[in-house]
């Protein structure tokens, strides 16, 4: 519509000039009428013609909705507002008028733009359900390419057979490369070698650094640190002993130097506004090309091995399948590595509950042959209730979990306990908030209360307790490398805190990550603020 009134105008201010106005009107008028009162004349006539254009638009997209149930109720915001607060905003206003609509839905409108947003539990199980009204592939695809930096001709490959954006239900490529990372990621031998896989590159870390602190305590820049150790040892998980990150000593940085800069290589000229990032994302391009004509897939994990069989059947050329690891490490590096930071610093501030994990982790512990003390990594995640519970409120505290869809064609949605309907706009978007959820008392007892205990008992709150913890999201996209996450997450930070102690350095705790620092397109935030710490081995 708007793009239709503008050219409008623009044609309208060329053709109606004062003096063709004067040639049109009698001659006894155009003497009395001086030019100004001419010009107002013609300014009158352009916003007549203006007024009578939207509402003819209005009429007719009125008449196209008649029978039609009503959109859910309208919040009006501003451009300026999501300029400054990024979809942050959304988690604001369903936060804010979380008891205000009875159904739990309303609609945010953006200069014509609308999106659903929705924040009750009970809404956010509808709209996660498989429907053939909404879906994630699409949405999946688009930021797979962004983050790949993929072109056209690619993009489009991908894009083939989403007939619908469900990636439960679209054929293609979004259908294959989600079945075969649910069969890969699920409780069983495969999630298990990564795991073992893992632990081989993560015990290196904690010997190394054990050897160079034998002199005393040093100063450590802990976010540093697990950016390069959980970095590396995620990736021999998912691609092996030859994955290019353990064979490649900088590459790690390179990954961080293009997951700052993500956003904005979003956009046409990527080597203007991120240069440092667009040169970082094909360095890490050229080590997995190199990775795949090496053979490096050959002892890589089933889920690594999967996923290049499913990208080769798009018939994506080498190096455009080598761009597709740049997606699948944002999820994997970035997420580790900042939940392990969080819940190493929310245990390090709360003097009992280091010592409640630390009894609950000697359990664990065990002699080698050396006599030296050994943690069982693999074990911590899965019998450790307290750091699990600890880890789990560390989600619900930063994790964004919001559940995204978009509407794949008009949608009659029916409120079933009164029957109410509402009707949601082919092209517009939901946006369900874990944030709102996650934060309100009516859920969670002192939800503005950091609660270490609030998850005992309770090993898979995501589907144990589905309709309230939203971290992994939930339904049929479902995060599917949650217990994954729930092994290596604690299982690291149970190591760390048992041969190492850390003090704040210079009297400053470390900083715990803040929900209103996360970057668009990423699940939970980096932390801003001390990442340094004092450690020492610790005695015994």
């Amino acid at each position: 519509m708007s793009s239709f009134v503008f050219n409008g105008l623009s044609q309208m201010n060329s053709s109606v000039h004062s003096k063709h106005l004067q040639s049109i009107l009698p001659t006894s008028w155009t003497e009395r009428i001086s030019p100004s009162s001419v010009k107002m004349a013609s300014y009158l006539l352009i916003l007549a013609v203006l007024v009578t254009l939207i509402r003819l638009v209005r009429t007719k997209q009125h008449l196209s909705e008649q029978g039609k149930p009503r959109e859910p109720p309208v919040i009006h915001t501003n451009l300026w507002q999501f300029w400054k607060n990024g979809t942050q905003i959304l988690d604001a206003l369903a936060a804010e008028n979380m008891h205000k609509f009875p159904h739990g839905i309303f609609t945010v409108s953006v200069f014509g733009w609308k999106i659903y947003v929705v924040n009750s539990p009970e809404m956010t199980q509808v709209i996660q359900a498989r429907s053939r009204f909404t879906g994630l592939g699409w949405i999946s695809i688009l930021v797979m390419a962004n983050m790949g930096g993929h072109g056209k001709q690619a993009t489009q490959r991908l894009f083939k057979g989403v007939e619908r954006g469900d990636v439960g239900n679209a054929l293609g490529f979004v259908h294959d490369y989600h079945k075969v990372e649910l069969r890969a990621m699920s409780l069983g031998t495969s999630l298990d070698a990564m795991e073992v896989d893992f632990v081989a590159a993560w015990d290196p870390f904690i010997e190394s650094l054990k050897a160079s602190l034998q002199s005393g305590n040093a100063k450590l820049d802990v976010w540093e640190w697990f950016k390069m150790s959980i970095t590396v040892s995620v990736s021999r998980g998912v691609w092996g002993p030859k994955s290019p990150y353990c064979n490649n000593p900088i590459l790690w940085e390179q990954f961080w130097t293009f997951n700052r800069s993500y956003n904005l290589l979003r956009y046409k000229f990527p080597g203007i506004f991120a240069r440092r990032g667009a040169e970082a994302r094909e360095k890490v391009v050229d080590a997995f090309v190199d990775f795949d004509e090496n053979g490096g897939f050959d002892n890589a994990s089933q889920l690594a091995q999967d996923r290049a069989k499913v990208l080769e059947k798009t018939g994506l050329e080498k190096r455009d399948v080598a761009r597709m690891a740049m997606s699948q490490s944002v999820g994997q590096f970035d997420n580790s590595a900042t939940v392990s930071f969080a819940l190493l610093s929310f245990i390090l501030r709360d003097p009992e509950l280091l010592a409640r994990i630390r009894k609950e982790l000697e359990e664990h512990v065990t002699k080698n042959e050396d006599g030296r003390k050994v943690v069982d990594t693999l074990r911590i995640g899965k019998d450790c209730p307290l750091l699990l519970s600890t880890f789990h409120e560390v989600l619900r505290w930063i994790a964004v979990g919001v559940t995204v869809r978009r509407i794949e064609k008009d949608y009659p949605l029916t409120i079933k306990s009164d029957n109410t309907e509402y009707f949601l706009r082919k092209g517009n978007f939901i946006w369900g908030s874990g944030v709102a959820i996650h934060t309100c008392p009516s859920f969670y007892k002192d939800a503005d209360k950091f609660d270490p205990d609030r998850f005992m008992g309770v090993k898979y709150p995501e589907t144990q307790m589905p309709d309230i913890f939203r971290a992994f999201g939930g339904g049929g996209n479902i995060c599917l490398g949650r217990h994954f996450a729930r092994t290596i997450v604690p299982g690291a930070v149970g190591t760390l805190l048992m041969a190492f102690d850390f003090e704040p350095f210079n009297g400053k705790p470390l900083c715990v990550p803040n929900r209103k620092d996360l970057m668009l397109g990423h699940a939970t935030p980096n932390p801003f603020g001390n990442t340094m710490a004092t450690v020492k081995i610790r005695d015994g």
